[in-house]
């Protein structure tokens, strides 16, 4: 589907409907069609005349109309790994906001860095279902004419579809992090990362990001930088 371009920042705010995909009518719907449903109630968002001059008003619109997020609670404990054990119910629960958070800039910044600013083609490709998990594949076509694939693992809960990681040509989102913090703690404390995480996630951050903004995790001089 194509999607009009009003202004650069337009895109990532739809872009972002795809991760906070669960909406109310979705327990009636397949994996795909919750997909493509979220995503019309996003443009819709985008296209009100009052998201131009009230951008940050328009992320949370989205993020309330979803009602329910990017899976993170089952995807948090995965990325953070062997370290999950050692934290506290409040740091878990810190832990899986912010990654929440984490996850939706890594999402938004590569799929606006890889469309350029121009208007979004999604084609959806393919679904299997298999009991209460699903993979919706997708592709996007990329700014060099590519078409670059998109695969949304989906899980029903509460009957409704959610999506708990995507696979970017392959790649893993939520193992890209896994990997990423590993390294970060195996130089920093949990502290470093959590601050730094606290830092990239910020709310001012989040709405003044633009395409290329980084999402990765960043230590001060207790550790190093850190890329996917």
């Amino acid at each position: 589907m194509k999607i009009p371009r009003r202004s650069r920042w337009m895109v990532p705010v739809a872009i972002l409907g795809i991760l906070v995909l669960s909406c109310t009518r979705a327990s009636a719907l397949s994996p795909t069609d919750t997909l493509r449903e979220f995503f019309h109630q996003t443009v819709a968002v985008v296209d009100d005349p009052r998201t131009e001059t009230h951008p940050q008003e328009a992320r949370l619109k989205i993020r309330k109309m979803a009602g329910t997020v990017f899976d993170v609670r089952e995807a948090a404990p995965t990325a953070l790994g062997p370290h999950w054990k050692a934290r506290s119910p409040a740091e878990r629960e810190e832990f899986t906001l912010l990654f929440g958070r984490l996850l939706e800039q890594a999402y938004l910044n590569l799929i606006t860095s890889m469309i350029g600013g121009r208007r979004i083609d999604i084609r959806y490709e393919d679904e299997t279902t298999e009991g209460t998990a699903a993979l919706v594949r997708t592709t996007i076509q990329a700014k060099d004419g590519r078409s670059v694939p998109f695969d949304y693992r989906m899980t029903m809960r509460q009957g409704r579809w959610t999506v708990r990681d995507v696979i970017v040509e392959r790649v893993s989102l939520i193992d890209n992090y896994r990997a990423q913090f590993k390294r970060v703690l195996a130089s920093a404390p949990y502290s470093a990362l959590v601050a730094s995480m606290r830092s990239k996630t910020s709310e001012d951050r989040v709405v003044r990001a633009g395409p290329t903004e980084s999402a990765t995790v960043t230590v001060g001089r207790e550790g190093r930088s850190q890329a996917p």
